[in-house]
């Protein structure tokens, strides 16, 4: 029997790929990153300093201006992308 995924509204941080959950954990589409925790492969997880530390204040939100030049259901925002409605359904 096949997995079964399910997406989430994370984009990867290394392809910006949609991320999918799973019953082990959380993959990419594109490139297969995976982990068990979504931080460590999505664009919210991404940090900086000694150990990764120091949280950048990235986040994934619902592709605010979605369409035919960016289809992207989620992307990674920073600062005013923040502004953007975190509600409403997955994509």
């Amino acid at each position: 029997m096949a997995d079964m995924f399910r997406r989430v509204l994370h984009a990867c941080r290394k392809c910006l790929g949609p991320v999918l959950q799973g019953k082990d954990g959380f993959v990419c589409a594109v490139c297969d990153a995976a982990d068990a925790r979504v931080e460590d492969i999505c664009g919210c997880g991404i940090s900086a300093g000694e150990g990764g530390r120091k949280n950048l204040g990235f986040r994934c939100i619902p592709n605010p201006e979605r369409g035919p030049a960016s289809p992207a259901a989620v992307v990674i925002a920073f600062g005013a992308g923040l502004q953007a409605d975190r509600g409403g359904p997955e994509p």
